[in-house]
């Protein structure tokens, strides 16, 4: 990765620890099952709140994309607050920093929108890069957050992240085939979350811009959540 600038995590979670020796395991697969079901329990819940049914998004709502980020993590917060025992190995985070890639000691480190953080070790995060679209063609910004993951930005030290949309529009699939020519990959349902709008793809990483340890293969789930009832 290219120079930065050291912070505290460095000193508390140093680059020997186990974690980094062995960062494929850093989040096994029934964590991010974990992780992606309290995305999507916690996005229903967005849309069982009052009035939300009646909300106008054809409307110019100033700081759209952050409500719903807000409303979202808050309810991802209260579900893994009320099973806390089952979730303790990360605990999650509105607009996690990263700091991996910090250069200048006056920079704003990107952030994630939802984020989890490791409990173990906490320079290693769980990503959820999230961006409303009012036409499921609309996918440019989207793709660029790929980008990020896969030069190592954001979700440096996982092998794993996620992208979601709130879509305006409620034709996911149309959001789906939009994606798969603009990424020029395949996106495939996930067997975990088969009744969902939820699809996977996956990845090479440049490993040599990124950590030592961190695999190339690289999976981002691709999450598209309908504003208006489907």
């Amino acid at each position: 990765m290219s120079s930065r600038l050291p912070t505290i995590f460095d000193d508390l979670f140093p680059d020997s620890t186990p974690e980094f020796r062995a960062i494929a395991d850093a989040w096994p697969p029934h964590v991010v099952t974990q992780i992606l079901t309290l995305v999507w329990d916690g996005f229903d819940r967005v849309k069982a709140l009052p009035n939300f049914k009646q909300l106008d998004f054809s409307k110019d709502y100033a700081q759209l994309e952050r409500s719903l980020t807000d409303l979202h993590m808050t309810e991802i917060t209260s579900l893994w607050g009320a099973n806390a025992s089952r979730f303790e190995s990360f605990v999650p985070q509105h607009e996690a920093w990263e700091f991996e890639s910090l250069s200048k000691r006056s920079a704003r480190p990107p952030s994630c929108d939802l984020g989890f953080v490791l409990l173990i070790n906490r320079r290693i995060r769980w990503s959820v890069e999230a961006k409303v679209l009012k036409s499921p063609g609309a996918v440019a910004e989207y793709a660029g957050d790929l980008q990020k993951y896969l030069d190592g930005r954001s979700a440096p030290f996982s092998t794993q992240a996620a992208l979601a949309a709130y879509l305006v529009s409620d034709d996911a699939q149309a959001l789906f085939s939009a994606l798969a020519s603009k990424l020029e990959c395949e996106l495939t349902s996930h067997p975990k979350f088969a009744e969902r709008q939820h699809r996977y793809s996956e990845h090479d990483r440049e490993t040599e811009i990124m950590a030592q340890g961190i695999p190339a293969v690289f999976i981002c789930h691709h999450l598209a959540f309908t504003l208006h009832d489907e």
